[in-house]
This record gives C-alpha cells, sequence and structure tokens, in this order.
C-alpha cells in the first residue's frame, strides 16, 4: 500500500503483541503483564540479569571488538601522478572516541564503580556556656572526649 501511495494500515486495538515462546515452545510467563499492560519490574530485572549472563561471552567479545576495532569510513582524494586525474576513494580510519568509550565501559563494568566515602558531618565546638546548654548529646559526648582526650585514666 505504501508504494501506491496510501497510508500504512494502523492495527486494530484489540490486537496483542505476540507471545514470547522458548525453544521447548513453552510460553514465557516470567515476567508478567498486569491489568494495566506494564511489566512488573520484580519480573524484569531478574531476566535481564540471566540474559546478559547467558550472553556474556558474547557480550564481552563485541566490546573487546569495538575497544580495539572500531573504525569510521573517511573519504580522502588524491590525485594521479602520472596523469593528474582526481580520484575519492574511501579509507576506514581508527575511532579513537568509539574505541576510547569501549574501553571505558569495560573497566567500568569490570572493575566496578570506585568507593565513595560517606560525607563526615564535622561538629562545632561550643565557644560559651550557652552554646553547650543547647548541644545535643552527641554534641557533649564528642566535646567530654575532647577534654579528657590526652588524660590518663585514674588508677
Amino acid at each position: 500500500m505504501l508504494k501506491e501511495g496510501l497510508p500504512r494500515r494502523r492495527a486494530s486495538v484489540q490486537s496483542k503483541p505476540p507471545k514470547p515462546v522458548t525453544a521447548d515452545g513453552q510460553a514465557d510467563d516470567v515476567a508478567a503483564v498486569s491489568e494495566n499492560g506494564s511489566r512488573d519490574p520484580a519480573t524484569v530485572r531478574p531476566r535481564l540479569a540471566e540474559a546478559a549472563a547467558e550472553g556474556l561471552e558474547g557480550i564481552r567479545k563485541t566490546l573487546l571488538d569495538a575497544a580495539t576495532g572500531a573504525v569510521r569510513d573517511h573519504w580522502i582524494t588524491f590525485e594521479c601522478g602520472e596523469c593528474g586525474a582526481r580520484k575519492r576513494v574511501e579509507v576506514p580510519v581508527p575511532d579513537v572516541r568509539a574505541r576510547v568509550a569501549a574501553i571505558e565501559l569495560l573497566l567500568r563494568e569490570g572493575l566496578g564503580r570506585p568507593p565513595q566515602a560517606e560525607e563526615v558531618s564535622v561538629t562545632k565546638l561550643a565557644t560559651d556556656a550557652c552554646a553547650v546548654t543547647q548541644m545535643s548529646s552527641d554534641g557533649l559526648q564528642i566535646l567530654g572526649a575532647t577534654l579528657f582526650a590526652g588524660r590518663s585514666a585514674p588508677s
């Protein structure tokens, strides 16, 4: 119909997407569809992890290929030294940006994210008696520990 200039036929409202079937012919009910048509996230994430684990070797090979062999086509023009004719030729050029991105992804996923320290809260020491009365119990404990830090315990 599209060749004749007519618009594409719309899918009917009652049409449903085909149900995935596994290799043994059983319908895949793991990612259950709720009444409103959305999938339960609790069932989707484990399935994605399982699929990634099953295809790990292929994923690793693809990332390594991208990290070491990503190229993009570049056109160059050269002139014949004998006849002076000009010619354009397509030449594969290493795609450094794609290679660096693939290497970063490999390192990030292979080594994991670097650990991040929790932000340390700094307690301000009281400067006068009024400020001491307004301190929290944690602040008072820190103040007491600071005051007695260099002293030896009584015998």
